[in-house]
């Protein structure tokens, strides 16, 4: 497997990827679960735990998973037959550097496309989330359907609802996704510090890095939260600021669009008004 991990280094050396590696099937499993990735690369041996059950795995906590899968022709055969739906490409051995960077290229620009082709759908579904919203009465339930919901359609490694204290003029997590447990129960954030805060002060969204060149604070605020992309929004009720919906990236996969600010925005609309209503 370590030659395998080395042609891919190589191959993608060049390009800006932020790429990470396994040493065996159950590492890769592992880093899945903790991490979000666009795409993955793994070879197919026909027995044990191969690339196409970890494909399959990793799909069944994030169906978007794009995969290359390279191994022997007759192997193949039976890996595309088994494997789930979803946007991959297979790269018969032996191959060239080039023939695997072009399989990645154009999964990778095959699950771009269709990110984009569901976001043009995406009228109908944002008038059925709403119904959705509306009808959950249970706060709880409310909080983790609204983050569950975000996650999706963002494609975020990270998702936190919180909701501002105004006697303390404080925030704290009411539901996340990405986040260890530890910091759901202990943040607070205290309302004009940090990325969260700054959005609770000034009651407008945030898209980061993009205005983090004229703001020297959030770019440090970046660095100290291991985000290299965010979208920060208020979420806002009659007028007044009731609590903050983060959605953040890791060093790795694209940043967040304008059509995901636009997506997010309209989210946060209706899930301020279900929870003022809940």
């Amino acid at each position: 497997e370590q030659g395998l991990i080395q042609a891919v280094r190589r191959s993608l050396a060049e390009k800006d990827l932020d790429i990470e590696t396994a040493s065996g099937a159950r590492e890769a499993i592992e880093l899945g679960s903790k991490e979000r990735f666009d795409l993955l690369v793994a070879r197919v041996r026909g027995v044990g735990l191969d690339g196409a059950e970890v494909v399959a795995t990793i799909r069944r906590a994030d169906p978007t998973l794009a995969a290359v899968l390279v191994g022997d022709g007759p192997i193949m055969d039976d890996a595309a037959r088994s494997l789930p739906s979803g946007t991959q490409s297979f790269v018969t051995e032996p191959f060239t550097g080039g023939e695997l960077m072009r399989a990645v290229e154009e999964t990778l620009g095959r699950r771009r496309l269709q990110r984009e082709n569901k976001r043009l759908k995406a009228a109908l579904p944002l008038f059925e989330i709403s119904k959705t919203l509306m009808s959950e009465v249970d706060l709880s339930r409310l909080f983790d359907l609204i983050g569950k919901i975000v996650w999706e359609e963002t494609e975020a490694d990270r998702v936190s609802l919180m909701l501002l204290d105004e006697a303390t003029q404080e925030l704290t997590i009411k539901a996340a996704l990405g986040l260890p447990p530890e910091v759901v129960n202990k943040a607070k954030v205290k309302v004009g510090r940090g990325i969260a805060g700054w959005v609770a002060k000034t009651a407008e969204p945030l898209m980061l890095p993009e205005q983090a060149e004229t703001m020297p604070h959030l770019k440090a605020a970046m660095v100290q939260e291991e985000v290299s992309s965010a979208l920060c929004m208020p979420l806002i009720a009659k007028g007044r600021v009731i609590g903050v919906l983060n959605s953040s990236k890791r060093m790795r996969g694209a940043p967040f669009t304008s059509s995901d600010l636009e997506l997010l925005s309209i989210l946060c609309g209706q899930a301020a008004i279900a929870i003022e209503n809940a």
